[in-house]
């Protein structure tokens, strides 16, 4: 297992464009988002700690969203291990599948993580962002990392080129943050399609627990984390019974 873990994490820790993807540009989009919203029109106006407060709410919308993101790391390596001529090879070594599938969730768990937090620090240390619960929001981010990490192996087992797999993440991921409000505020859908979008999406349930965690709410913000955990189960439920019944 360790041999199949270094395997995947020279991959994806070694590939230019996964570093530019995953951690440049998220980091460099919260810091120009807070350029703009912190610096300018808020310490301008000397008001206190609402800059750094402004600061971490750009910054876990953005965590969020690349997390959810995040989730094409997964599908992306198993198309090229598993649906293509390498397959043999692999299937041929004296490593199990379900290994290969393990080490990859693994560290494409770690890598968005670590990008993560990287979006987090530099935030911390220009814009005084801040969290006043670590734990809560490490919390709330795992379990949605995990999710997204699931969701990325369903659409691999569900989708039949890496083409369309990318087509159903970027719909996913940009429709659930459009109409939950993250991006040029919300669309009303009425009372019921607000709430599925604003409350019972797993990206908004995970900004609703970093919010409320960032306000001083945690038994709010545990709430939150509770129903990101119901979420995790039942996609981890979905993802092995349809595993069961497709071959890779």
């Amino acid at each position: 297992m360790s041999t199949t873990i270094k395997h995947y994490f020279k991959r994806i820790f070694t590939m230019p464009i996964n570093l530019l993807i995953f951690i440049l540009l998220p980091v460099g989009i919260s810091l120009v988002n807070n350029m703009i919203m912190v610096i300018e029109p808020v310490i301008q106006e000397d008001v206190g700690n609402l800059a750094g407060i402004t600061a971490t709410i750009i910054s876990v919308v953005i965590i969020v969203m690349f997390a959810f993101f995040g989730s094409a790391l997964v599908y992306d390596l198993l198309f090229d291990d598993f649906k293509s001529p390498r397959r043999w090879r692999l299937l041929a070594a004296p490593t199990s599948l379900g290994k290969y599938v393990m080490a990859n969730i693994i560290i494409c768990t770690v890598f968005s993580l670590i990008t993560s937090a990287l979006i987090f620090v530099a935030n911390v240390f220009i814009f005084d962002a801040f969290v006043p619960n670590l734990l809560v929001m490490g919390a709330a981010l795992f379990l949605f990392t995990v999710f997204a990490q699931l969701l990325g192996m369903f659409i691999f087992l569900i989708a039949p080129k890496k083409g369309v797999a990318e087509a159903i993440v970027q719909g996913i991921v940009w429709s659930t943050s459009l109409l939950a409000g993250n991006m040029m505020g919300g669309i009303n859908l009425g009372r019921f399609g607000n709430f599925i979008f604003q409350r019972a999406t797993p990206n908004a349930i995970a900004m609703q627990a970093m919010f409320d965690n960032i306000f001083g709410d945690t038994r709010a913000a545990m709430t939150q984390i509770g129903y990101l955990g119901i979420y995790v189960v039942v996609m981890a439920i979905v993802v092995a019974i349809t595993a069961r019944r497709r071959s890779i």
